[in-house]
């Protein structure tokens, strides 16, 4: 993804697996400041953020190992139930990632889905509001589903060698006024 964004975008800085309150100048330790982003493009005074994700052909991407300070944020928003998926702790993180400072102006989730197996593809998943609520963990972001998808599109990938799903997620514009 570095690579392509590399090659795509005119940027002036990017900035990978560093620190958020790093890239972002504050002070902070409180999470989710210490999170470590895939991606952060710098334009400007201004940071688009990204956690990208890719799923095998055998294994569909549905870890949910969660960290103390993760835990200890959901458990104060009336989270105690099962860990959330992996890919839901990123649309949790893209959401906060944007409250830490007005220069994040994008957060996005990209994923890789090569899924084939048996069980719900997550490309599936992001293309259906009932879906996306029976499968994500978390009251506060299955009550979201309808917004996440409305700014979600998922585009197939086929190469010579295998076949594959681009889900791109947009959970933070500020550019059109509008957060997700």
């Amino acid at each position: 993804m570095r690579d392509v964004v590399r090659d795509q975008l005119v940027v002036d800085g990017l900035i990978e697996r560093a620190e958020l309150r790093q890239t972002l100048g504050i002070s902070t330790q409180a999470f989710p400041a210490r999170s470590r982003p895939d991606l952060v493009v710098q334009r400007g005074d201004r940071f688009h953020i990204l956690e990208v994700k890719s799923s095998k052909a055998d294994d569909r991407r549905s870890q949910c190992v969660l960290g103390k300070p993760f835990r200890v944020h959901l458990e104060n928003r009336g989270h105690t139930g099962p860990a959330p998926w992996e890919v839901e702790q990123d649309l949790i993180k893209l959401e906060l990632f944007a409250e830490l400072s007005p220069a994040v102006e994008s957060c996005m989730f990209l994923m890789v889905d090569a899924y084939v197996g048996s069980g719900p593809w997550w490309s599936d998943v992001f293309s259906s509001v009932e879906l996306f609520r029976t499968t994500m963990r978390t009251q506060f972001v299955k009550e979201s589903a309808a917004r996440f998808l409305a700014n979600t599109v998922v585009e197939p990938i086929v190469s010579a060698d295998c076949k594959a799903r681009l889900i791109m997620c947009e959970v933070v514009n500020r550019r059109q006024s509008h957060a997700v």
